[in-house]
């Protein structure tokens, strides 16, 4: 699965710390439900309102709980709490996890000299711990090489592998869709859970390399084929194909229903499907051309070349579209920033690449 959305919301105990926060504002943001839970519900409703804030007006839904309220009403539950206070949560919260998929993300480490260091714990890994305290929980780990500081950071300032390991492939397989939400990350699925031993010890050596260089790194995979590259280049292809057509339902089919179309960064939103209907009525297209997208997860931008004619008159259209697509396939959200100039012109030298 690509990415996934959930019609439950993905509950986040700790969701009051930095990672918590973090991974509520971008799972919100992508239009994942979620539920900051916390030991003290109060506190937990008032994040809530912040995160729901710093997701934006069209965010998915965001609440607030006591972390056993949070587990009970959710399929997901996203442990985000630090190591050391990892065993506490789960003894307390073991029979409202059971039959959960439970996403681990500790990291048993610590700073000798001021430098991090991975701390080993008898059952091998914090995510294989976790398992042993509930027994009746999918654990899957995921996570761990993801700063809380780039998730709250502005949006999508993500491009990001995250490696996710468990025993249970279609837990392992659903945590991959929901990491793949996340505009900037990619999910990768990384086998059975002792995998974690090793991703769990990848974040000291990060955050080692962060001090030493003064630089933020994330990890990224070369030589992996971006899944949703084929996605955006059959859209961009189809929506060529309508444009060069005239053919506006065909095109409006490409977008959500609830799509909408900003055309410049000062104008006004518009529903996508009918600035289409408009569009392809007031001018003939000669030709029209899209260039290679360039994927981050979901959000893609690509340049297209058009040559069109209104009114008796021809003109050259070039711009950049940046759109956001749907795991099937269709634009859930459209920026274009473009410029025209008189006359039939060819494309320049390196466009489109």
């Amino acid at each position: 699965m690509p990415d996934t959305i959930l019609a439950s919301p993905i509950a986040i105990l700790g969701g009051t710390g930095p990672l918590g926060r973090g991974l509520a504002v971008r799972w919100a943001r992508s239009g994942q439900p979620v539920v900051v839970g916390s030991r003290d519900g109060t506190r937990a409703r008032a994040l809530a309102l912040e995160v729901a804030e710093l997701a934006g007006p069209s965010s998915a839904p965001v609440d607030g709980a006591a972390n056993a309220k949070a587990a009970a009403g959710a399929q997901v539950v996203c442990v985000a709490v630090p190591y050391g206070a990892q065993a506490d949560l789960a003894r307390a919260l073991a029979p409202a996890l059971h039959g959960r998929v439970l996403i681990a993300t500790a990291v048993p480490m610590q700073f000798v000299d001021g430098s991090p260091v991975p701390v080993s714990v008898p059952a091998g890994s914090a995510a294989a711990e976790l398992a042993q305290l509930c027994p009746g929980a999918r654990v899957v780990a995921a996570l761990h090489t993801v700063s809380a500081r780039h998730l709250l950071g502005p949006a999508p300032a993500l491009q990001e592998d995250v490696l996710v390991t468990g025993d249970d492939p279609e837990a392992r397989a659903l945590v991959v869709g929901l990491v793949g939400r996340i505009a900037g990350l990619r999910g990768l699925d990384a086998g059975p859970l002792v995998g974690a031993a090793a991703t769990e010890r990848l974040t000291p050596i990060l955050l080692g390399l962060n001090r030493r260089h003064r630089a933020e790194l994330g990890l990224r995979l070369s030589g992996l084929p971006e899944p949703h590259l084929a996605v955006a280049a059959a859209w961009t292809e189809a929506y060529r194909r309508a444009w060069r057509a005239g053919d506006w339902a065909a095109a409006a089919a490409l977008f959500t229903p609830d799509c909408v179309y900003r055309s410049h960064p000062l104008r006004p939103l518009t529903d996508a499907r009918a600035y289409t209907e408009r569009a392809f009525t007031d001018a003939t297209v000669i030709d029209c051309r899209f260039g290679r997208p360039i994927v981050a997860g979901p959000d893609v931008a690509v340049e297209y070349w058009a040559v069109v004619r209104e009114a008796g008159t021809t003109s050259t259209l070039f711009g950049c579209d940046r759109l956001r697509l749907t795991p099937d396939g269709l634009c859930a959200m459209l920026r274009d920033t473009w410029a025209m100039a008189d006359g039939h012109h060819e494309p320049q030298e390196g466009w489109g690449e």
